[in-house]
């Protein structure tokens, strides 16, 4: 004679599909890039020589820094050299701003500036910056111009790869570029032409 089945209760189906859907979501999770990369690019009606300090003396990011119109109240803190390597600013600011520090980590004039960036808050995390400019001369007005590209990379933890999961990080940090370098091109031909 067979032996009646047991069915098994309804709650243990319930947890049993709901432990299966955290799994495959955090499956998902860890399959996100070990990495990020976000760039953007703009041309500049200017010399290097104009627009390289701006970059270079992290005293100047005020005036053209998407960030520092988030939080006028941050507060800065400067460290080492004014300008170039070893040149640090340690920033604390609001929910918009977090905080942290950028260290010029390489730079060669008019050519190239990286940066070591240390985040606090929102989330600690690590990642590089870069600035390449490449200078041209308009053929028709012979004025000078100059193309620069701002770069961030670095590596993504697991909650890193968990926020990429809700939030599109690279659209969210490449407006913030684009707007950095509007400003930037703004502060730069006004600069250049005075």
């Amino acid at each position: 004679m067979a032996t009646p089945s047991k069915k098994r209760p309804f709650w243990k189906t319930i947890l049993l599909s709901g432990l299966g859907i955290i799994v495959a979501f955090l499956g998902y999770v860890s399959m996100q890039p070990d990495e990020f990369r976000v760039s953007r690019s703009i041309t500049i009606a200017s010399p290097v020589d104009t627009i390289f300090p701006l970059i270079n003396t992290q005293k100047q990011w005020q005036h053209w820094s998407p960030w520092a119109t988030l939080d006028p109240h941050a507060i800065f803190t400067y460290e080492g050299p004014d300008e170039g390597v070893g040149a640090r600013v340690r920033w604390k600011g609001n929910k918009n701003v977090g905080s942290g520090t950028s260290t010029i980590i390489d730079s060669r004039d008019d050519d190239y500036i990286k940066f070591r960036l240390e985040f606090v808050e929102p989330m600690a995390s690590v990642s590089v910056s870069e600035f390449s400019f490449t200078s041209s001369v308009d053929p028709i007005t012979t004025f000078d111009s100059t193309t620069v590209t701002w770069t961030m990379y670095g590596n993504q933890g697991f909650l890193s790869k968990l926020v990429s999961v809700f939030m599109d990080c690279e659209t969210l940090i490449g407006d913030q570029f684009e707007q950095g370098l509007k400003n930037l091109k703004v502060v730069s031909e006004q600069a250049d032409h005075f």
